[in-house]
């Protein structure tokens, strides 16, 4: 016999397996454990503690069904979780709560999610990584990574409906947001890479390097490069200029608005490497591969 969780999360309600014994589950980008005691609601994968919450078993009714109706993902004595017996268990979460100082990191299915993760983590930041609109509107942080194609990432948001939520946030609410390398480039008006409009949170193209010593200058541009800081800003505090971050891509930002231009970078010619209009943020680089400099730099985000 199978039983079942009841899950509510903001506004969205889930029904999900859930082993007594401690194993993983998933709420809207929110990973539980629940212990053998079946009571105390610990964390998994890293996630802090203020995110766990205590539950209380609810009797179970002992007719249930194998798989009750509409249960997502569960066909009849699928043994989902790996474990014989399952317990029932109602769970409330409020959005307050879940929304201490959180920083959101976009997953639409394009990039190094878990390296920027990993690199926050090892930083002692607090992070998640979510798709879900409810969990990104209530950040106090976003970061919005991306590694591919320009056209497929807005593919993927707008599949998601994340175009809004991330307008609303970030025109709206003015919350800080990040963009990394691709993450950077959908804040344009459009790019060559792909025949659809960016996000247009800045005045500006994306084009393809167009270098003339190909042998020396290959693209895509991967590797260590240096940046020059082009003003001052909260988000290069302890940044030296010419310091160097480590670089993986095939086209660049083109813009005439010189008061949003954060940095640039040589690579046979000058090219923009980092962006900066109000609470928002982008750099073609990526701090998360770019060891100490990169830590200092997700340091300062984090402090806007």
């Amino acid at each position: 016999m199978s039983l079942y969780l009841d899950i509510f999360f903001f506004e969205v309600t889930e029904k999900i397996q859930l082993g007594v014994h401690p194993t993983f589950c998933r709420p809207p980008d929110m990973f539980l454990r629940i212990g053998a005691d079946t009571e105390s609601l610990g964390a998994a994968g890293g996630i802090p503690a203020q995110y766990c919450y205590i539950v209380k078993p609810i009797q179970a009714d002992s007719k249930m069904s194998a798989r009750p109706p509409n249960m997502i993902g569960a066909s009849k004595n699928e043994n989902v979780c790996n474990c014989p017996f399952y317990a029932k268990f109602r769970m409330t979460i409020f959005a307050s709560q879940y929304n201490s100082k959180m920083v959101v990191i976009v997953n639409y299915g394009m990039g190094n999610l878990h390296s920027v993760l990993k690199k926050l983590r090892s930083c002692g930041i607090e992070a998640i990584v979510s798709d879900d609109y409810a969990v990104i509107r209530n950040a106090s942080k976003i970061i919005l990574p991306g590694v591919g194609h320009f056209a497929m990432a807005m593919n993927n948001l707008e599949k998601l409906h994340l175009i809004e939520t991330l307008n609303e946030c970030v025109l709206v609410k003015k919350t800080p947001l990040l963009g990394i390398c691709l993450g950077m480039q959908l804040m344009a008006n459009q790019s060559e890479e792909g025949a659809v409009p960016g996000l247009g949170w800045f005045d500006a193209q994306v084009v393809k390097f167009n270098v003339q010593n190909a042998l020396m200058y290959k693209v895509p541009h991967t590797g260590w490069n240096q940046i020059c800081i082009e003003k001052q800003s909260p988000l290069m505090t302890g940044i030296t200029d010419k310091s160097e971050f480590y670089f993986v891509h095939s086209y660049h930002w083109k813009t005439d608005n010189k008061s949003d231009i954060l940095n640039t970078t040589d690579y046979e010619y000058n090219f923009i490497s980092a962006v900066e209009k109000e609470n928002i943020f982008g750099v073609q680089y990526h701090p998360e591969k770019s060891h100490d400099v990169g830590e200092v730099l997700f340091r300062n985000f984090l402090k806007i």
